[in-house]
């Protein structure tokens, strides 16, 4: 009996290790008032995204073609050899006021992404669920923005207190870079007029 206790401790203690680790963000994120210095448009979709390894740079996303065209735009996709993945997706929204509300709670710390990695606001132009093809995008983040400890709250705030609360991110200069979704090559768009062009080549001679 007591060692039938005992093991069932020990399957219930790893299953807790083993359970995805989650932390919750609060407040306004991202916020561009009456002269929207940000050049938010409403209804404009960003993501929440993570660098999953300290050794990685944020500026390997910056530039052109540095995301593909037709990647997801969705919680857990991941971006470069998946050293980036999605937390949340969020869209900007307000009239005069633009804003960009944090995304809520139980994002999953999971794919790689653990305490003390960095984070930040990657806001696409058009691309709504896919990539789009030349589309351009914006990556913003304080630099307080790091994934704390599991199950912890990060409340955004324009004056952060020590210990208490996440910088908002509300000036240009917070902007630390920008990119361009690569486009698909000329060969590739040959190749498919090619295809094309046989398959209607093959239909004219089948109905001669």
């Amino acid at each position: 009996m007591k060692k039938a206790i005992l093991t069932t401790i020990a399957v219930f203690s790893i299953m807790l290790q083993n359970l995805p680790a989650a932390v919750t963000f609060t407040g306004t994120s991202i916020n561009s008032g009456s002269f929207n210095v940000l050049n938010l448009v409403t209804g404009q979709l960003g993501v929440y995204i993570v660098k999953d390894q300290t050794a990685t740079n944020w500026n390997t996303l910056f530039g052109t073609g540095k995301i593909n065209f037709g990647l997801t735009v969705i919680d857990d996709a991941t971006y470069d050899a998946s050293l980036f993945t999605i937390m949340s997706s969020k869209s900007v929204t307000g009239t005069t006021t633009k804003v960009v509300s944090a995304p809520g709670s139980n994002i999953g710390l999971v794919n790689g992404i653990s305490t003390g990695d960095e984070f930040a606001f990657l806001l696409f132009n058009t691309s709504t669920t896919t990539t789009i093809a030349g589309d351009t995008y914006s990556i913003y983040r304080a630099s307080d923005w790091v994934i704390p400890s599991d199950t912890a709250t990060i409340s955004f705030s324009a004056t952060p207190s020590a210990g208490a609360s996440y910088q908002t991110v509300n000036a240009t200069s917070y902007l630390i870079g920008t990119g361009t979704v690569a486009i698909p090559e000329p060969s590739s768009a040959s190749l498919l007029a090619l295809g094309v062009a046989g398959l209607v080549a093959l239909r004219v001679r089948r109905k001669s």
